[in-house]
């Protein structure tokens, strides 16, 4: 199996994981790769097939994009499997 590895800062590491480690855990479950943290070395590695590690790098860039109290955006001109939309 693959990986890609990202660079995070301080705070990130901690969203990123959630409380107890459930944050880190759904992600993982969801996109079904396998995160691993690396405290020290301020990095998060994802491991899995190619279209499943996209997958898990885009939930995590959602959760950054909450802790940093920015707008989550997610792409919906292509169809998804990951979600369902209702519109209100």
């Amino acid at each position: 199996r693959d990986s890609i590895t990202i660079k995070l800062q301080d705070e990130d590491i901690a969203f990123v994981l959630g409380k107890r480690g459930m944050t880190k855990h759904k992600i993982a479950r969801v996109a079904d790769v396998k995160l691993e943290i690396d405290e020290k070395a301020l990095t998060l590695t994802i491991i899995g097939e190619e279209a499943k590690r996209k997958q898990a790098h885009e939930y995590v860039d959602m959760v950054l994009a909450q802790r940093k109290g920015g707008t989550v955006h997610v792409d919906l001109s292509q169809p998804r499997e990951d979600l369902t939309v209702l519109y209100i």
